[in-house]
């Protein structure tokens, strides 16, 4: 039970980014807080309401500090899992928070029974800051159920250019001149080939670094197994908030293949490939292996607490796994190539070091295409 309880808190490790002692709230300058209602289909006096339930949420959630390792390690692992959901959608806030919550200004409001409240915020002293407070209203009343701190993801913009009708037509023609370049001989084709016989060159790294990754898949996979089942809403509530908070949610559900082909790749290739892994194994490879050893852990956590279904079900979850893993492993794999060659060659051997780490990159590219293709379609087809 102890061994469990250690392996669940590394779900946490990611979470705890910010500090752990109790921010304050900045007093209100009037004697009531304002609020900026635009055409809202809920009575003002209501929304009034719902604005004193936000205020209060953002009090608690000034409150709220960093939970101590020890002290989780000592909890079961369905009071840790219980915790898992409110430290993803609101993680306790950095150490000198303030907010002011006498301008709160309302920033969704046009259902009945849902709000949304904005409030300016300084987080430890940084750049001025919106903390946002989400209400669903039942039969209780308005309750919060997420306090967050509205933070613009790296290329927002693009992002959401991603899931234009005209980014979807660019993504079909690059595909097509991909599988194009399979077919006939041409640089792509040649680029493989190269990468290859870097491969088999570095075959005993490459196998290490697979079996090590996958050996680590499968021990988050056995650990989601062995949760009690009382965790699965948990997580399936914070998968959803990671899968929502890239795009990746709007794109399915739009009912378009091409969309969310476009998403898949863009999200598997350019921010995990290129942004995290590639770019972490330019340091010398080895900071490439420790993100990945969590990352690829934690990844096969929901896959043992959530999987299972009918063959059919199973059979495109082992595909779309295969081709992805596969691309991730290839190029960490290239960052221990890269720091081998370093080690055999020296400084000498940098440019060669760099060049096969980057052959690694077509390989995964391709895989990844195939993989968004294929699980945009079995998606939304099914």
């Amino acid at each position: 039970m102890k061994l469990l309880r250690l392996l669940i808190l590394s779900l946490f490790l990611s979470i705890f980014v910010f500090g752990q002692d109790t921010t304050t709230l900045s007093e209100p300058t009037n004697s009531e807080n304002t609020t900026t209602q635009n055409n809202l289909a809920v009575e003002p006096n209501d929304m009034q309401a719902a604005g004193l339930v936000a205020d209060q949420a953002i009090a608690d959630w000034l409150k709220k500090e960093t939970p101590n390792f020890m002290t989780m390690a000592n909890k079961s692992p369905e009071e840790v899992c219980a915790l898992l959901p409110d430290l993803v959608q609101s993680p306790p806030p950095p150490k000198g928070t303030t907010v002011n919550v006498a301008d709160r200004r309302i920033v969704e409001g046009t259902e009945a029974n849902t709000a949304k409240f904005a409030y300016p915020a300084s987080l430890a002293g940084k750049n001025p800051q919106i903390v946002e407070v989400s209400l669903q209203k039942d039969e209780q009343g308005w309750q919060a159920e997420q306090v967050s701190v509205k933070i613009e993801l790296p290329n927002s913009g693009f992002r959401n250019w991603l899931q234009s009708k005209i980014a979807s037509w660019l993504f079909i023609a690059f595909s097509i001149f991909v599988f194009y370049s399979l077919a006939v001989p041409s640089f792509l084709r040649q680029w493989l080939g190269l990468a290859w016989a870097n491969i088999k060159e570095h075959r005993r790294i490459v196998i290490a670094t697979v079996s090590f990754l996958s050996s680590m898949f499968i021990i988050g996979v056995l650990t989601g197994m062995a949760l009690p089942e009382s965790c699965k809403g948990s997580i399936h509530t914070v998968l959803l908030h990671l899968v929502g908070s890239v795009g990746a949610t709007e794109a399915y559900q739009s009912g378009s293949i091409p969309r969310a082909a476009t998403i898949t790749f863009y999200q598997n290739f350019g921010s995990v490939t290129l942004m995290v892994l590639y770019g972490s194994a330019l340091l010398f490879g080895f900071p490439a292996y420790l993100i990945s050893t969590l990352s690829f852990y934690i990844q096969g956590v929901p896959f043992g607490l959530l999987g299972g279904g009918n063959p059919l079900d199973m059979l495109v979850t082992l595909i779309v796994i295969v081709l992805e893993l596969s691309a991730y492993f290839l190029v960490v794999a290239g960052g221990g190539i890269f720091l081998a060659t370093l080690i055999r060659k020296g400084f000498k051997g940098f440019s060669e070091g760099i060049n096969k780490l980057t052959l690694m990159l077509p390989v995964a590219l391709v895989l990844l295409l195939i993989g968004a293709w294929f699980e945009a379609f079995m998606i939304i087809i099914r």
